[in-house]
């Protein structure tokens, strides 16, 4: 039982990070000025949720941000990734067989972000802190993603040739 609350604590922290995110507003590249998220990548978020809703999982994950930007970003955007170009259908072929739906899509109409798709966004919005971007863009998502090592998202953008500069 202590474990199902501790589990809705951390569910609860990740909704009010969430919040704090989705308003578009993070730490200042100088006082006044924040960074918020472009709308491509406000778009892609939104997406991911969609994703995860429809693969009837309970959360937003690293996975489901990567499944959202295969289907929202364009061919382009995907082959500047890589000298070599990426193919973003089958970096969504992969995820999906490697997160398969779990059961029907009865998932509540707001689903939490993971701590990982959490993590994954801070670390989108500081590396467009850190090279003075004035939004954070998708290309900063990828890189946030893509910083966990740990994440199925980054190992699977790393076999198909996207660099960690990306």
């Amino acid at each position: 039982m202590s474990l199902v609350l501790g589990l809705l604590a951390i569910a609860a922290a990740a909704a009010t990070v969430l919040a704090v995110v989705m308003r578009h507003r993070t730490r200042s590249l100088q006082p006044g000025v924040d960074v918020p998220f472009s709308a491509d990548a406000r778009r892609a978020l939104d997406a991911a949720s969609q994703e995860a809703r429809a693969l009837g999982h309970d959360a937003i994950a690293p996975e489901h941000i990567l499944l959202a930007l295969t289907n929202t970003a364009s061919e382009t955007w995907w082959s500047s990734l890589s000298p070599s170009g990426v193919d973003a259908s089958a970096i969504r072929s992969e995820l999906l067989a490697q997160f398969p739906a779990t059961q029907p899509d009865v998932s509540p109409s707001q689903l939490p972000f993971t701590a990982r798709a959490v993590t994954a966004m801070r670390n989108a919005v500081h590396r467009a802190e850190t090279q003075n971007q004035p939004e954070t863009s998708t290309r900063e998502l990828i890189w946030g993603v893509m910083r966990d090592r740990r994440s199925e998202a980054g190992q699977i953008l790393r076999h198909h040739g996207v660099p960690d500069a990306a």
